[in-house]
């Protein structure tokens, strides 16, 4: 069994890394953003079909969700599955403690957080968080 357990560790380290490596290269087109990891990957219940659920909010994500969709799309790759906010959005969604915002984030796992999001009032408090050693 411990055999099993570490092989399910290292697969969500492989996929929380694939995350990673996303969020950073968004970031060279987008400058500072947060990025959080929501979804079966972070509760750790995923499977071989999973997608990996990523969270983008950036203050440079286009209005139109078209291109919204087309650049948060633009350096992905497979099992990729990012959403994004503006700040804004986020924290409106949050104040109004939007189910299925709050869904989205119970766990999740803080990959990048530039525009400290995730220590908005009320966030700490209404989503459990979970953030990998070397990003605290």
């Amino acid at each position: 069994m411990l055999k099993v357990t570490e092989q399910r560790r290292k697969q969500q380290e492989r996929l929380v890394a694939i995350a990673r490596t996303y969020a950073w290269n968004l970031r060279r087109l987008l400058g500072p953003l947060t990025a959080i990891l929501y979804g079966s990957v972070a509760r750790g219940d995923f499977n071989l079909g999973s997608d990996v659920d990523i969270l983008i909010i950036s203050e440079e994500l286009p209005s139109d969700p078209v291109r919204r969709t087309e650049l948060l799309y633009s350096v992905v790759e497979p099992p990729l599955e990012p959403k994004g906010y503006t700040p804004e959005e986020f924290r409106a969604l949050l104040n109004r403690r939007h189910s299925v915002l709050m869904a989205m984030l119970q766990p999740h796992i803080v990959l990048m957080d530039d525009l400290q999001m995730t220590r908005e009032e009320g966030f700490p408090y209404l989503v459990q968080s979970r953030l990998p050693e070397g990003d605290r």
